[in-house]
């Protein structure tokens, strides 16, 4: 869905981060042009049909996949969709526009992967099938268990866009995780809508 992102030709390409703060590795392709201040302190609280769930945004060693969250959010593009996949004890999964899992912004590219591994409630990016590490549109999970960092996750090589981490409303990501389908993998069992993504700040 939409057209293919492209590159800025203006001097963002050269925008630079605050000390220890710099973006690793060459600009995303196709990304979104920058729109947050690196290093800033970001929060998204993400209102759902079982409850709010409130992200702490990575806008320093995940600069670019932050920035994607941020932009798709405060343009409205995830209110109204849906978790489209629950995973018992491993992910919630939502950002399509289709709500089946096939659906995305118009546009990939690849974000930043993390240097130490993954933790319980951290949120990435999904990728599709050999995409790239790190690829990422506007699909995205939340890790649900540290049962699932430990068999899954933290198995170099890394795979999934790190962007930000779960600070409260783990208890609605669990309730959510209970929806799973009896396969274990699938939509959930009653409908959990995103009714809105709310990002303050500049």
């Amino acid at each position: 869905s939409g057209s293919t992102a492209r590159e800025t030709d203006t001097a963002r390409e050269t925008d630079t981060a605050p000390a220890g703060c710099e973006a690793p590795g060459k600009t995303p392709k196709g990304r979104p042009a920058l729109e947050i201040t690196p290093g800033a302190k970001y929060t998204a609280t993400i209102a759902t049909s079982e409850g709010e769930i409130g992200l702490a945004l990575d806008a320093c060693t995940q600069l670019w996949g932050a920035n994607n969250f941020v932009s798709l959010a405060r343009k409205g593009f995830y209110d109204g969709t849906t978790i489209h996949r629950v995973a018992a004890d491993f992910v919630v999964q939502g950002g399509d526009p289709n709500g089946d899992g096939t659906g995305g912004p118009g546009y990939e590219f690849v974000s930043e992967l993390p240097a130490t591994g993954y933790r319980g409630g951290d949120s990435a990016w999904a990728k599709t099938g050999p995409a790239p590490p790190g690829s990422a549109g506007s699909q995205w999970f939340i890790i649900s268990t540290e049962r699932a960092v430990t068999q899954v996750f933290n198995r170099p090589p890394y795979l999934y866009g790190q962007f930000g981490q779960v600070e409260r409303g783990m208890d609605v990501v669990m309730k959510i995780n209970d929806l799973a389908p009896a396969s274990g993998d699938g939509s959930p069992t009653t409908p959990v809508t995103i009714t809105k993504v709310t990002i303050p700040g500049p």
